[in-house]
């Protein structure tokens, strides 16, 4: 097991979740009180040899939390405070004092400290650099801003902010995780990137990046990642009218028990749903579709721990409705009655005129005239 395991875990920057609990945290960082009694700049260079600088406060915040964390404590305590004229009061990490909690202030004495000794919470008193008083020092910062980048089946790219208060400190990166199934591992990065490779498909990983120097490591910044699983293969479409029928080949999900969701969608959006397949389920029939429509597909895989795959899509156009043999049938005779009735309709057209030319004509003797009777 890694020291930054046997420390101890604290998560911050994407998912802040508490793991464990440390004594003298300033801000994230370890405060650790040396009672020696030196001067200001002998009590800085031991810090800055065996830590990181002497404590810093920048917020009141930081402030209120420095007094709670040293209360026990008697008399003055060095911090990392200094009237560096003309600049006024800054902290060691080169940030002015932005908030009123002196006690005393005065222009003579050049180093800042807090009195434990005096009532309330206004405790800053400057004193002569050369007194010699204890001191807290301030161990690494942790990474700032941890940010997930790619994630696939079996990678995790990270990056992060290095810490602003070590820019003058040579530093790297310890980078620590562990697996849902309990695999972990370890290694140190110089770099504020990484790529963590040949991890499970499915899996969820615990991650947590501190700062380390040459003598302290800072607590660390921790994130949850879970990897995809791998997209089903081989997927197979067969429509027929308002039917689909999906099929997919098993990636090898082995015992995830995964599942398929299969959301559809119309090219213009007008119809729309999604289904879940049951475990270890191959194939699906999605009903109810418009007829020669074009449609869009994708396939995830998922498991009851929540991972999941990239999707697969697929565009399909169903087909026209088929015409079954009772429809022909119905056809069939419809035509046979337009045909009846168009022939009908022929015939009587036809006995009519018949009728007409073969009617004689009436004639009167008047009209005909022989020789004899001219």
């Amino acid at each position: 097991m890694s020291k930054l395991q046997q420390t101890g875990m604290r998560c911050l920057a994407t998912f802040w979740v508490f793991c464990q609990s440390f004594p003298a945290v300033l801000g994230d960082l370890p405060l650790v009180v040396v009672r020696s009694e030196r001067s200001w700049e002998a009590a800085r260079a031991h810090c800055r040899k065996h830590y990181v600088d002497l404590a810093v406060a920048d917020t009141e915040a930081e402030y209120d939390l420095l007094l709670r964390e040293t209360d026990g404590e008697s008399g003055s305590l060095w911090i990392g405070l200094q009237n560096s004229a003309p600049g006024g009061w800054r902290w060691v990490d080169k940030h002015e004092l932005s908030y009123d909690r002196w006690y005393r202030e005065s222009r003579g004495p050049r180093c800042g400290s807090v009195d434990m000794g005096l009532a309330g919470d206004r405790k800053l008193l400057p004193r002569l650099c050369e007194e010699h008083h204890a001191f807290v020092c301030q161990g690494a910062s942790p990474p700032d801003k941890v940010e997930v980048g790619a994630v696939g089946t079996d990678f995790v790219s990270l990056r992060w902010d290095r810490p602003a208060f070590m820019e003058s400190v040579p530093h790297s990166f310890n980078i620590s995780y562990t697996s849902s199934s309990g695999s972990s591992s370890s290694f140190i990065s110089p770099s504020n990137s990484t790529l963590i490779t040949s991890l499970q498909p499915g899996e969820q990983y615990t991650l947590w990046i501190s700062t380390v120097t040459e003598t302290v490591q800072s607590l660390p910044a921790c994130v949850t990642v879970t990897t995809h699983l791998e997209a089903p293969v081989g997927v197979r479409i067969d429509s027929i009218y308002s039917c689909v029928s999906v099929s997919w080949a098993d990636p090898g999900w082995g015992s995830h028990t995964a599942q398929c969701n299969i959301s559809y969608s119309s090219l213009y959006g007008h119809h729309s749903g999604f289904i879940l397949t049951p475990p270890f389920c191959s194939h699906m029939t999605i009903t109810g579709l418009l007829p020669q429509t074009e449609y869009m597909l994708n396939i995830t895989a998922v498991n009851q721990s929540g991972a999941s795959s990239l999707p697969v899509t697929v565009f399909l156009f169903t087909s026209a409705p088929a015409v079954t043999v009772v429809a022909m049938v119905l056809r069939g005779l419809q035509c046979v009655f337009l045909g009846l009735f168009f022939w009908l309709l022929c015939h009587f057209h036809w006995k009519r005129n018949y009728d007409v030319e073969r009617t004689p004509v009436e004639t009167t003797e008047e009209m005909f005239f022989t020789p004899q009777e001219v």
